[in-house]
């Protein structure tokens, strides 16, 4: 499955040649596609209809998708505050987020997986183009990072 986690209409310098709509078509030419909108999308592509947020559960594991630019994302105990499903955090649950463009593969201290997988669209401050393909082991604990 493709993850999108917002600035889908992001061009420098301006929007994008495509709408997100056909972006996340050509995608889901690919895989099934789940995507949220971010601040990028707010500006260049107005009326793009995505969710601010997407929760779903896959192999046993909850993923929760948002760009990052609602929240203090800095911070991962707001994020949990914010984004808490009912019932509470479990230690399979992972958190996906973009914003920073910046890749990041980290377990919380209360279990919950946090992912960023960085920008694979225009390059973003110093970071360079790249995307995130994560595969989980046969236990809860353990996730493999490619980037």
């Amino acid at each position: 499955q493709v993850l999108h986690a917002g600035d889908v209409a992001y061009e420098r310098g301006g929007a994008s040649r495509l709408s997100p709509s056909e972006l996340l078509a050509q995608l889901a030419a690919v895989a099934p596609v789940a995507a949220v909108r971010g601040n990028a999308d707010d500006k260049g592509a107005p009326g793009h209809g995505l969710p601010g947020t997407r929760a779903w559960s896959c192999g046993g594991r909850r993923f929760v998708l948002h760009h990052g630019d609602l929240i203090s994302w800095k911070s991962d105990a707001a994020v949990l505050a914010a984004l808490e499903p009912a019932g509470g955090w479990r230690d399979t649950d992972v958190v996906v987020s973009g914003h920073s463009h910046a890749p990041r593969f980290v377990r919380h201290p209360r279990g919950v997986h946090f992912l960023n997988p960085g920008s694979a669209g225009p390059k973003r401050f110093s970071t360079p183009r790249q995307l995130a393909i994560v595969r989980w082991g046969a236990d809860s604990d353990s996730g493999e990072l490619e980037v």
